[in-house]
């Protein structure tokens, strides 16, 4: 019996994080979690409000014909923008669940976060050459505290996962052109899009841009054909207030990751916690474009070096997002599992190391929420998931700067 445990273990604890998060759909549909306001959106298209997609007004009536109007989705920065502001494809996409009642649409968001997770570690387990068993990515991906907020909030960092990782799966196996437009879904939610798009195009794989520029155009002319053009005036007339949330009233900032974020707890909002914070985010940005872009060459897509540049691309999106929240680390933990592929070559002293970046970008968030229980002032100071990123960041770097001038030499 103990030896069938130790041969199946990946197995069984897969099996049991998977009736874990079955058995939570239902407390999950009845947090009333940030699914609330992407099914606003949803549910103006689906009752036929295509003029008030983004109207205060509207939201509120449609929350309290659901019996959920509380602080957390109204005050605020929610009378000024309603409490649905993303681009109009995102209510699209949404309406495929407005049609329902919140509940139900709460349960069926539940339900495909976890079959988009699994699609994600499927995804993840072909990209890295099957090195790792897929028990051993869905143990990774589920038990990532990020993965966990965005199944318990209803939000999308698992459907942002699938998308970027598919899109590399594809440039490996030659898609080029299929990536980019599989990307360009980001339009959803185009922060991510700027911040993710840039790796393939520095690389000069040019059927990449022009797929990716297809796919968002064909994306935008699809929901403007069904929408109508005046949603989206109406939210370029929000994207500056969109663009600087944080100077809006109640803005989260104790739940945001970022660079700016950190100097924004510590210094407040304005023009030296801005300064600091987007120098710190070009200092990496810019040192892994130069990485990429001029020091080593295309890798080619089978290789070791392919994938690690892919991690340290993602890892780097990541750090580039300035809105950073506790769901938004998904492509953290994908970083970290590619990190892992040259482990059988590594020495003693480099897998503690690696393990130990592992390992804290796996427990920093958890370890934050403990501290921040304890005391909501020392919290600010913490900043434990951004400097695990940068763990991972900094090894990745590393390991492409050396594999890169190998291959190069």
């Amino acid at each position: 019996m103990i030896s069938l445990l130790q041969r199946q273990w990946r197995l069984i604890a897969s099996l049991f994080i998977l009736i874990f998060y079955i058995g939570t759909i239902q407390f999950a549909a009845q947090r009333d979690g940030d699914i609330v306001h992407m099914w606003i959106g949803g549910r103006t298209i689906a009752l036929g409000q295509l003029d008030s997609l983004y109207d205060p007004a509207t939201h509120y009536e449609i929350l309290e014909d659901s019996h959920v109007v509380a602080d957390e989705f109204w005050g605020g920065r929610y009378d000024i923008l309603g409490a649905f502001f993303y681009p109009p494809p995102t209510a699209l996409l949404y309406a495929t669940v407005g049609w329902l009642d919140l509940y139900q649409a709460q349960i069926a968001v539940a339900v495909l976060n976890i079959l988009i997770g699994l699609a994600a570690v499927y995804a993840l387990y072909l990209f890295l050459d099957k090195r790792f068993g897929f028990g051993s990515i869905l143990i990774g991906v589920f038990t990532f505290p990020s993965f966990f907020y965005t199944f318990t909030l209803g939000q999308n960092g698992a459907l942002t996962l699938a998308i970027a990782v598919v899109a590399w799966l594809l440039i490996r196996f030659g898609k080029d052109g299929w990536a980019g437009s599989i990307l360009a879904i980001l339009v959803y939610k185009p922060n991510w899009l700027v911040v993710i798009g840039w790796a393939p195009v520095l690389e000069k794989r040019w059927r990449f841009l022009v797929g990716g520029i297809l796919g968002g155009v064909i994306l935008l002319a699809v929901s403007a054909s069904i929408l109508g053009i005046q949603p989206f005036f109406a939210y370029a007339d929000n994207l500056f207030k969109i663009v600087n949330l944080h100077d809006l009233p109640d803005y989260p900032i104790e739940t945001q990751y970022s660079f700016l974020a950190f100097f924004r707890r510590n210094l407040g909002n304005g023009m030296s916690a801005d300064i600091l914070g987007w120098g710190l985010t070009g200092l990496v940005v810019g040192a892994t474009m130069w990485l990429i872009g001029v020091k080593n060459k295309p890798a080619e897509k089978q290789s070791d070096l392919f994938i690690l540049t892919a991690g340290l691309s993602w890892v780097t999106a990541t750090l580039f997002n300035p809105h950073l929240h506790h769901y938004d680390l998904m492509l953290a933990v994908a970083a970290a599992l590619v990190a892992l592929i040259e482990w059988p070559s590594l020495s003693r002293n480099q897998k503690v190391f690696l393990g130990g970046i592992f390992l804290f970008n796996h427990v920093a968030f958890l370890i934050e929420s403990v501290v921040f229980k304890m005391s909501a002032e020392q919290v600010e100071l913490v900043f434990l998931p951004t400097l695990a990123v940068l763990f991972v960041w900094g090894w990745l770097f590393s390991r492409v700067y050396q594999l890169g001038i190998r291959s190069s030499a």
